[in-house]
């Protein structure tokens, strides 16, 4: 099974996420754009992992989420490498980031002694994003790149961080799909 641990987002975020993806799609950049139903905020990304240790996931987030749940607040948009070079297109969070970087360090070292090796952004620290599309080649850059001056301010763009959630992806000609299997309150 192909697993990650992730935050779901409150419904005007996604409705909102799903409209700056749609003007940015109009620019024909080449990007795969992330569908509105498959939007979340990745903790952890375990990768192929066997269908039996879903209990011991199950208890690494209980252990992980033993916190009060908070409110996260997105900033701008923003890219990997940069909005010059974007090779992933995100929103960045301002108010909650340091909250969930607590959450995604904690959960990542308990499963760690739990012997799974959650993948990593190559060697960099935990960045709360949500990702809007990856690019897959260069074409119409420079359309995309008028398209994101045009993007409108983020302000009132929250969510209530109450729960993680384990979830399985599924990849297909379609694209990937995802199934909630376990869900864990924050609890503090």
């Amino acid at each position: 099974m192909r697993l990650f641990i992730a935050v779901p987002l409150a419904e005007r975020v996604k409705e909102r996420a799903a409209s700056i993806i749609q003007g940015l799609r109009s620019s024909g950049a080449d990007f795969k754009w992330v569908e509105p139903r498959n939007l979340h905020l990745t903790l952890s990304f375990l990768g192929e992992t066997p269908r039996e240790s879903i209990p011991d996931l199950e208890g690494a987030m209980k252990l992980a989420a033993q916190q009060p749940p908070f409110d996260m607040a997105f900033r701008e948009l923003g890219a990997f490498d940069s909005l010059d070079h974007p090779r992933v297109l995100w929103l960045g969070v301002r108010e909650g980031a340091e909250a969930l970087k607590g959450l995604a360090e904690r959960l990542d070292a308990i499963l760690a002694q739990d012997g799974f090796l959650p993948e990593k952004g190559r060697g960099r620290s935990f960045a709360a994003h949500l990702t809007l599309g990856r690019m897959r080649s260069p074409r119409n850059l420079h359309r995309l790149r008028a398209a994101l001056k045009g993007t409108a301010l983020l302000e009132g763009l929250r969510s209530r961080v109450e729960r993680i959630v384990l979830y399985e992806s599924r990849l297909s000609s379609q694209g990937p799909a995802y199934t909630e299997l376990r869900e864990q309150p924050l609890t503090g």
